[in-house]
């Protein structure tokens, strides 16, 4: 049975995984009586020497997630920090405390305890990332974004960041300029920003980050409810520390699937060059607007044929309910242009746009990985194709984001055929 991140009590009431279920009970002993003191030292008493990677683990638990942020911490100190890696994870979870944690091999070192602190506010997130980048110095760093997500949407009051204390939700738009600060104090950029959250591989949350990394590590489907392994991250760059980014977000992405590999699970995972995303959208926007004029010049051919693509396009599953219907909104943006590009009913010039969009999709898609029923015919990446019903749940929200403020046309060519 495949459970997704939303789904916890039901992974562990329906897998019955007792060696995990104990392993979380022993995590929360270890990492709550954990030496180390406060203040903002870094590396506890250790000089400010730069590493080759800091990894920076954004964790918000402070809802269902509490006991798998314990068992992730728990693979991380399996391998811990050394002379060429830092890790850094700041946790909050539903004990209305949140602790800044130095992840050493087999000991988990509190540096700081925040009190209780609201994850899904920018501002955190921008105070995290200012103090780590100050006092972890590394030629690279790979930011971890962990919680639940929901693609662009907040979807069951989820967003990027779920704070159920403070009851609030992080949007994208939010997210972004968070880190776009964060760069801006501290003219730091992140080599690989990483979602170990359900539904973030869109084209459009690609579009939003674009210019704060190099490398977006996300899933188009949503994840196995233990998500990353942080065990084989780590370890990979721990044995070899001049790893390159691309290297790494591609075994980031392959560890995913082995890790996965032995059971019955529907999975998706892949690795986006962030540099390439500007070339693909404006495939996206060029295939639009042709699509539009013709449609508005009542082409009926055309608006037929595209009626068609869309009911055979590979949808996500992005509720986790088991089911790809109509109801599903997120669909494979390469799915989408290769139905258009090999459609003898469209007019040459439009699939030549859509045979382009191919090209730089896959320039930009450098390593996507995939498993089960749900996740066939997933190739790394969505974008939002709505029914009129969600169309009007969440244009609003879709209007926010600067894939659509920066070219209209998308959202146009949605909108011609939902209303």
């Amino acid at each position: 049975m495949f459970i997704d991140k939303t789904k916890v009590k039901m992974y562990f009431n329906t897998m019955n995984i007792r060696a995990i279920s104990v392993m979380v009970l022993f995590t929360a002993l270890m990492l709550f009586s954990c030496g180390g003191g406060g203040g903002n030292g870094s590396k506890g008493n250790a000089d400010k020497s730069v590493s080759k990677w800091t990894v920076l683990v954004y964790m918000d638990a402070d809802n269902s997630l509490d006991d798998v942020a314990k068992y992730n911490i728990k693979q991380m100190e399996e391998v811990g920090s050394g002379k060429n890696l830092n890790v850094i994870v700041q946790l909050d979870t539903i004990d209305n405390t949140t602790r800044r944690l130095f992840i050493e091999k087999g000991h988990v070192k509190l540096i700081e305890d925040l009190g209780e602190q609201d994850m899904a506010n920018g501002s955190t997130l921008v105070s995290f990332l200012e103090w780590s980048i100050k006092n972890f110095p590394a030629d690279h760093y790979f930011l971890i974004l962990w919680d639940h997500g929901g693609g662009f949407k907040n979807l069951n009051k989820r967003g990027i960041f779920q704070d159920t204390t403070s009851n609030t939700i992080m949007s994208i738009k939010t997210l972004q300029d968070a880190i776009n600060k964060a760069i801006t104090k501290t003219k730091q950029h992140f080599d690989i920003i990483g979602f170990d959250d359900c539904l973030m591989g869109m084209l459009e949350i690609a579009y939003e980050i674009k210019n704060e990394g190099d490398i977006m590590i996300a899933s188009e489907s949503t994840e196995p409810v233990n998500g990353w392994n942080y065990t084989y991250i780590l370890d990979n760059i721990s044995r070899s520390p001049n790893i390159s980014p691309y290297t790494l977000a591609r075994s980031v992405v392959d560890d995913y699937y082995q890790n996965y590999s032995d059971r019955m699970v529907d999975l998706t995972l892949s690795a986006i060059k962030l540099g390439e995303i500007d070339n693909l959208s404006r495939a996206i926007y060029e295939l639009s607007n042709n699509l539009l004029v013709n449609i508005e010049n009542d082409n009926i051919t055309i608006y037929n044929t595209i009626n068609n693509i869309l009911d055979n396009v590979t949808r996500v599953d992005e509720n986790g309910n088991g089911i790809i219907d109509s109801n599903d909104s997120y669909i494979d943006l390469l799915s989408f242009l290769n139905l258009v590009a090999n459609n003898g009913n469209l007019p040459v010039s439009l699939r030549n746009i859509a045979k382009k969009g191919e090209d730089l999709y896959n320039k930009a898609v450098f390593a996507s990985v995939s498993s089960g029923n749900l996740a066939k015919g997933c190739n790394g990446m969505s974008i939002w194709f709505p029914d009129s019903s969600a169309y009007a749940a969440y244009s609003s929200l879709y209007s926010t984001l600067k894939f659509v403020s920066d070219n209209s046309s998308w959202i146009s060519f949605i909108k011609s055929f939902v209303e």
